[in-house]
């Protein structure tokens, strides 16, 4: 079971680093003066099964493993690592490169529980860091006051990952498949926004929300009609890409 990271800090296992975070939107409930950035043992922290690239690479890797820290059990970590230096190692290297020069410049966002829901790269390269040096690394993050068991509180965890990872400057790193898969996903199977909240939270026209959502219906009847499950879009990837 994973440690909840507020009972850390209050028995003084981390602390703040004394930098205020500003959250890159408005979120109901959460003001950007309450919250603090921390200095996370790795070991506690674990990469987010609900991710949409990551959930989706897992189904094609075949990996059922669940999902906890390094405290816990680091086997779900290394497995997942894996999965994202083998997507995109050219630039992990680079990230990892200025981390070792620079230390950590932008800080990530994890959930109570240690569940990352921004950084995952940053914090593949400092768990890759640490393992080289022999040394305890640490992630430099704001612990967000969510629990994915609360629909309202993915609605919100969804709304900042939408703003981090389909803004202006990182949209063009969203692997096409990936984006109409999570637009899917976001609005069918978990009814979390409507096509047109998506489009507004995301940056995105509502036409092109929509073209992508259809493309992914066609893609679950294709599915289907060959006989698999009509979720195992990583077929489909995987033929793009060849």
């Amino acid at each position: 079971m994973n440690i909840s990271l507020t009972k850390l800090v209050g028995d003084g296992e981390f602390k703040k680093t004394g930098a205020k975070p500003k959250l890159p939107i408005k979120i109901e409930e959460l003001n950007s003066s309450l919250l603090d950035v921390y200095q996370i043992p790795l070991k506690y922290l674990y990469y987010n099964d609900e991710n949409g690239r990551i959930a989706s690479e897992m189904e094609k890797e075949r990996i059922d493993l669940e999902p906890v820290s390094d405290s816990v059990n680091p086997e779900y970590n290394d497995q997942i690592a894996k999965l994202i230096r083998k997507d995109n190692s050219s630039k992990l290297n680079r990230t990892k490169k200025d981390i070792e020069k620079d230390g950590q410049k932008v800080f990530g966002y994890v959930l109570d529980d240690g569940r990352i829901i921004d950084g995952n790269r940053r914090f593949t390269a400092l768990r890759e860091l640490q393992n080289e040096s022999g040394k305890s690394g640490y992630f430099e993050a704001v612990i967000l006051p969510f629990s994915y068991d609360k629909k309202v509180d993915r609605q919100r965890i969804k709304s900042l990952e939408l703003a981090i990872q389909m803004g202006v400057e990182e949209r063009q790193d969203y692997d096409p498949l990936d984006k109409a898969v999570d637009i899917y996903r976001t609005t069918a199977d978990e009814n979390l926004f409507t096509l047109n909240d998506y489009a507004e939270k995301a940056n995105m026209k509502k036409q092109e929300v929509k073209d992508n959502f259809n493309a992914v219906v066609l893609m679950r009847e294709f599915l289907e009609f060959i006989g698999v499950p009509q979720d195992a879009y990583y077929l489909i990837k995987v033929d793009c890409n060849k």
